[in-house]
C-alpha cells in the first residue's frame, strides 16, 4: 500500500510518502515562502572573485551565492539565452569570470551557517519524469533504469529534443508512458523559453523563475507514479488544487484523492510524528534487537551497525534458521538503512560500517539484498561493498535540503557533536500541538501557551504574525505567557 498524505496548516505543508505503514520521505513546504529555494533561478552579477576557492562571489538580489568553477577563472556560463521562437537553442560558452559579468545562475544548495548559497551557472528545469537540460546535450540516466527501458525513452523523446539539448530521466521514467514524457518534455521545454524570456528582460540581479505552486514541488519530490491514494488534511479547496497539479504532472494516471476528516491530525493519526522525530536522532532500533548508529560531519554521514551483545559467536536467529546471527542483523540493518538514508535527505559520501561477516558466500547475498533494498531510492548513484564484506560505501546526489539541515541546529553548548531543534522548528511545533488540542476541544474559547523565554522572544521578535495568524485561521486567539520549565506548556480555556 502507497500513499501519499498531505497536511496544511497556516504555516506550513507537509508531505509524506508513506509505505505499508512506514514513513519513506518527507517534504515540508513553508508558507510563506523563503526567499531561496534549491532550484530557484536567478540573474545575478559577480562581485567578487575568489581565486584560492577557485569560483566568484555573486549578487542574487535577496542573498549573495557562491559560483564553483572547475576551470577557474574560465565558467561555461549561458550568455545568449534564446528568445520566445523554438527554432532558437541554448548554448553555453566558455567565459572568463570577471568583476561586474552578469549570467544566469541557479540556486543547487541553501545557505548554511556562514557559507552562502551554492549556485551553478548549468540550468536544469525538473519535472515529474524528466529534467530538462537546455544547452546540455547530454543524457543520464539512474543505474536501476534498465537498457531496453533507456532505449525506449530515448526513441520516444529524439523527435522533440533539440540538438543542443538533453535532459536526466528520474527513476520514475520506467512507469511513463510516450505520451506523458512527450507532454512533459514539450511543458519544460516551453517552461524554459520563458524564462529564456524574463532573463532577456532583467537589468538588476533577482529572482526569474520559481515553481509557483507548493503542492507540484511537493509531488516532483517526493511521490510515486503508483499511488494507491492521496490524503489531503485540510479545506476542500486545497484537495482540488492537488488534483490539478497531479493531473498536469500525470496525465493519465488517476488516483483517488481523499480529504481527510478525523479527530486529530493525519499525521499524528498515522503515527508519523514519531518515525520523525527518530529520524531526527542518532539511534535507530532493529527488530531483532541490535541499532544503527548515525552521525552526520561535514564530509559525510557515518552508519554504525551494533549486534544485540551476542559479540562474534555464530549463533543460529531462532526465527531464521540456518543464518548466521550476525548476517540476520546485516540483512535488516540494510533495509533500515535504506530507509532511513532516504527519509532523511542524506547526501554525499555514507559509509556504513557493517558487523563483520567472512564467508564470501554471506557476503555475495548481502551485496544483492543491499542492491535490492537501494532499488526504489532515486538518487543513491554508486554502491560499493569492500573485499572483506564489513564495509559499505554509499554515493548520493544532493537534491535538497535534508531533515537535519531544515529542522536542527549545532548545540551551543557542545558545537557540532550533538544537535537539537532549532527555534524555527520549535515554534512550528508549538503550533502544531495547539492547533491539535484545538481539534479536540470544540468548546475552546483561548488557548494560552506557556513558553520558554527563548521562544518567547523568537515570536515576538522574528515571526510575530505566527502568532496573529493563529486567530486569523482558526478564529481562536493564542496568548504566550512566561514560564520557567524548558518545555512549552499548553491550556485550552473553554467557553463559558
Amino acid at each position: 500500500m502507497r500513499e501519499l498524505l498531505l497536511e496544511f496548516s497556516y504555516f506550513e505543508l507537509r508531505g509524506a510518502l508513506v509505505e505499508d505503514g512506514e514513513l519513506v520521505e518527507l517534504s515540508i513546504e513553508s508558507v510563506p515562502e523563503e526567499p531561496l529555494r534549491p532550484g530557484d533561478i536567478f540573474w545575478a552579477r559577480v562581485i567578487k572573485l575568489m581565486p584560492e576557492l577557485r569560483g566568484a562571489m555573486v549578487d542574487l538580489g535577496p542573498a549573495r551565492g557562491f559560483l564553483q568553477a572547475r576551470n577557474f577563472p574560465e565558467c561555461l556560463t549561458m550568455l545568449s539565452v534564446p528568445g520566445p521562437s523554438v527554432e532558437q537553442c541554448s548554448s553555453y560558452v566558455p567565459n572568463r569570470l570577471r568583476e561586474g559579468l552578469e549570467l544566469p545562475v541557479q540556486v543547487r544548495k541553501l545557505p548554511r551557517d556562514e557559507k552562502a548559497a551554492l549556485v551553478t551557472s548549468r540550468i536544469v528545469i525538473d519535472g515529474f519524469f524528466l529534467s530538462f537540460r537546455p544547452g546540455w546535450p547530454e543524457v543520464s540516466w539512474p543505474w536501476q533504469v534498465p537498457r531496453d527501458v533507456r532505449e525506449r525513452i530515448a526513441a520516444t523523446t529524439r523527435s522533440i529534443l533539440g540538438k543542443h539539448d538533453g535532459f536526466a530521466a528520474h527513476l520514475r521514467s520506467i512507469f511513463a508512458s510516450p505520451t506523458e514524457l512527450l507532454a512533459e518534455l514539450e511543458r519544460l521545454r516551453q517552461t524554459w523559453l520563458m524564462i529564456a524570456w524574463r532573463l532577456k528582460e532583467s537589468a538588476n540581479p533577482g529572482l526569474v523563475y520559481r515553481t509557483s505552486d507548493p503542492f507540484t514541488r511537493i509531488l516532483q519530490e517526493i511521490a510515486h507514479p503508483e499511488l494507491d491514494a492521496v490524503y489531503v488534511d485540510g479545506p476542500e479547496s486545497l484537495c482540488e488544487r492537488v488534483k490539478a497539479a497531479w493531473s498536469q504532472l500525470t496525465l493519465e494516471r488517476p488516483v483517488p484523492m481523499l480529504q481527510y476528516s478525523g479527530k486529530e491530525a493525519l499525521f499524528v493519526e498515522r503515527r508519523l510524528e514519531q518515525q520523525i522525530e527518530q529520524a531526527l536522532g542518532v539511534e535507530v532500533p532493529l527488530p531483532n534487537g541490535g541499532q544503527l548508529l548515525f552521525e552526520t560531519t561535514a564530509g559525510g554521514t557515518i552508519v554504525d551497525v551494533n549486534s544485540p551483545g551476542l559479540g562474534q559467536a555464530l549463533i543460529r536467529d531462532a526465527a531464521n534458521p540456518g543464518i548466521d546471527h550476525r548476517m540476520n542483523v546485516n540483512l535488516q540493518a540494510a533495509r533500515a538503512i535504506a530507509t532511513q538514508v532516504r527519509l532523511r535527505g542524506c547526501a554525499g559520501s555514507i559509509v556504513v560500517d557493517l558487523i563483520n561477516t567472512f564467508r564470501d558466500k554471506e557476503r555475495r547475498r548481502f551485496a544483492r539484498s543491499i542492491s535490492e533494498c537501494f532499488r526504489n531510492d532515486p538518487w543513491v548513484r554508486a554502491l560499493y561493498l569492500h573485499d572483506h564484506g564489513a564495509l559499505l560505501h554509499i554515493q548520493r546526489e544532493y537534491h535538497r535540503p535534508s531533515l537535519a539541515e531544515l529542522l536542527l541546529d549545532p548545540c551551543p553548548h557542545c558545537g557540532a557533536a550533538n544537535r537539537i531543534p532549532t527555534l524555527r522548528t520549535r515554534a512550528r511545533n508549538l503550533l502544531r500541538l495547539a492547533m491539535q488540542k484545538l481539534r479536540l476541544a470544540p468548546k475552546a474559547a483561548k488557548i494560552v501557551a506557556d513558553v520558554p523565554a527563548e521562544l518567547l522572544n523568537y515570536f515576538h521578535q522574528n515571526e510575530p504574525c505566527l502568532v496573529s495568524g493563529f486567530a486569523t485561521a482558526t478564529g481562536i486567539p493564542l496568548e504566550l505567557h512566561l514560564a520557567q520549565q524548558c518545555e512549552p506548556q499548553i491550556r485550552i480555556i473553554e467557553a463559558n
